[in-house]
C-alpha cells in the first residue's frame, strides 16, 4: 500500500508542464510591460489641439480632461471624444496618442451658414441643422435668417428634424456665391403647395421652384439675370420656378403672390410689358 502510494506523489522538483511555463512566461512579460507603460517614463507630456477657432485650445484640453503627467496607456481617446462632443461648437473630434508623451486633439467646428430664431433670441445653424450658439453681431451681419410660418422647437445643440428645416437647408446648400452674398432670408410656407421665398438685401423676393430636384437649376438662372435686376426691390417678386424661364412681376398689396403685371424672362430673349425689367441672362 505504502508502495503504490509513492508511486502517486509527484516528485517535489518536478517542473511544470511546457504549456504552462509558456502561459506564465506571457503573463510576466505582459505585466511588467504594464508596468513600464504606466509609469512616467511614458506620460503625456505634451498637449497639442488641432483645428480650433471660436473655442479656445484651452478649453479645448479642459474638455477633453487629459492631464499632463498621466501615463499613455491610461488615456482614453473613445472617453475624451465624448467629453468633447459634449461642446455644442464641436461637430467631430479625435486623439492620437503618440510614444514620446505627445497627445494630439483633432477638432472640427461646426460651419455656420444661417440663423434661426428661438423665443427672443437668434441662433447660428450649421449645415446639418444644429443649432449651436447665440448670434453674436457680426454673424447676424453675414448670415441669412430661416423664418417659418409654424412652430419648431429650437434648442441649442440638439439638430432640427423638421421637414421644412431640411428644404431650406437644400437652398443654401445649392446657392451660387454671387446669389448667397445677397440673401438676407429664407422663408418657408406652412402650405406643400406653397414656394420657398428668398428675400435678397434690397428686399426683393425670389420664389423658388416646387420641386427640390430644381433647386440648383432655378439658382443658376437667378445667378444669370441678377445683375440686371439691381433697380427692383421692395415689392417686386422675381418667380425662377416659371417653365423656360423666369416670370418677374409685381406684388399686389393684400393679394400674397397674385401678379399685376408680368412678362418671361428667357435665355436671350428680351421681355416685355411696362413693369417688366430689361433682363439678358
Amino acid at each position: 500500500m505504502q508502495e503504490i502510494r509513492r508511486q502517486m506523489e509527484l516528485p517535489a522538483s518536478m517542473p511544470w508542464p511546457r504549456p504552462w511555463r509558456g502561459i506564465w512566461a506571457a503573463v510576466l512579460l505582459l505585466a511588467a510591460l504594464a508596468v513600464v507603460l504606466s509609469s512616467t517614463v511614458f506620460a503625456v507630456r505634451r498637449i497639442d489641439v488641432v483645428g480650433a477657432k471660436a473655442v479656445p485650445a484651452q478649453q479645448i484640453r479642459a474638455l477633453a480632461g487629459i492631464r499632463l503627467g498621466t501615463p499613455l496607456l491610461w488615456v482614453n481617446p473613445g472617453a475624451a471624444r465624448e467629453r468633447l462632443l459634449r461642446h455644442p461648437r464641436l461637430a467631430a473630434a479625435r486623439i492620437d496618442r503618440y510614444w514620446d508623451g505627445r497627445v494630439v486633439i483633432h477638432v472640427e467646428e461646426r460651419r455656420a451658414v444661417a440663423l434661426i430664431q428661438a423665443g427672443s433670441d437668434w441662433l447660428v445653424l450649421d449645415q446639418k441643422g444644429v443649432p449651436f450658439a447665440l448670434a453674436g453681431s457680426q454673424e447676424a451681419a453675414d448670415l441669412p435668417i430661416l423664418t417659418y410660418e409654424g412652430y419648431t422647437e429650437v434648442l441649442i445643440g440638439h439638430r432640427l428634424t423638421a421637414p421644412w428645416l431640411s428644404q431650406a437647408l437644400a437652398v443654401l446648400a445649392a446657392l451660387p456665391p454671387s446669389v448667397a452674398r445677397q440673401v438676407s432670408e429664407v422663408h418657408m410656407g406652412d402650405e406643400p403647395e406653397r414656394p420657398v421665398r428668398l428675400y435678397l438685401n434690397n428686399l426683393l423676393a425670389v420664389d423658388l421652384p416646387l420641386e427640390q430636384g430644381r433647386y440648383a437649376s432655378a439658382l443658376q438662372l437667378l445667378a444669370a439675370i441678377l445683375p440686371h435686376l439691381a433697380g427692383y426691390g421692395a415689392g417686386w417678386i422675381v418667380d425662377v420656378g416659371a417653365p423656360g424661364g423666369a416670370t418677374v412681376r409685381r406684388e399686389q398689396a393684400g393679394h400674397g403672390n397674385a401678379p399685376v403685371d408680368g412678362g418671361l424672362v428667357k435665355q436671350g430673349q428680351k421681355p416685355t410689358g411696362a413693369d417688366v425689367p430689361t433682363v439678358w441672362p
